[in-house]
């Protein structure tokens, strides 16, 4: 059950990071014909672009961790005993987690400290680009979790087959 919460969450973060880039695909290409045939262009194209970049790759990164698709130097862990390896994995996990929720709560602050302040571009609240952090982190965080709890989950089964 938690394998399935967190391959929902990871899919439907991919489709909508999809969505995402598909959408600052349009506006620039949109934005390119406009400036080559008529001499102008779409004021907000390039900040409506780095702010749905940005939102997408914060999306779509916790199906990177779902995955295990992030990078990992383990060049030296064959030197190392498999037990020193599952526990300086732990800890990487902790601090991990401890640096997702810090950035969650610092982003959190930061986007709520700026909902009356505007954008040049787009006109919209900061409110929106900054809230890209604490949802992104939020969503990492998660799937963390839930990798944890795997773990966890499958020992008590190991435990109550024997």
């Amino acid at each position: 059950m938690l394998h399935s919460i967190g391959e929902r969450i990871a899919r439907v973060s991919e489709v909508i990071a999809s969505i995402l880039f598909g959408s600052v695909v349009i506006v620039l290409l949109t934005q390119v014909l406009l400036r080559v045939f008529f001499d102008g262009g779409i004021a907000w194209a390039d900040e409506f672009a780095r702010y749905v970049v940005i939102w997408a790759v914060l999306i779509v990164s916790n199906a990177v961790v779902r995955n295990d698709e992030l990078i990992a130097v383990d060049f030296f862990d064959h030197f190392w005993p498999e037990r020193f390896v599952k526990w300086r994995d732990v800890i990487y996990q902790v601090v991990f987690l401890f640096i997702l929720a810090l950035l969650f709560w610092t982003g959190w602050k930061q986007a709520m400290e700026s909902v009356h302040i505007k954008t040049a571009g787009l006109q919209i609240s900061w409110l929106i680009p900054y809230l890209a952090i604490p949802v992104g982190m939020a969503l990492i965080l998660l799937q963390y979790l839930l990798k944890i709890l795997q773990v966890f989950n499958k020992k008590n089964e190991v435990i109550e087959d024997v």
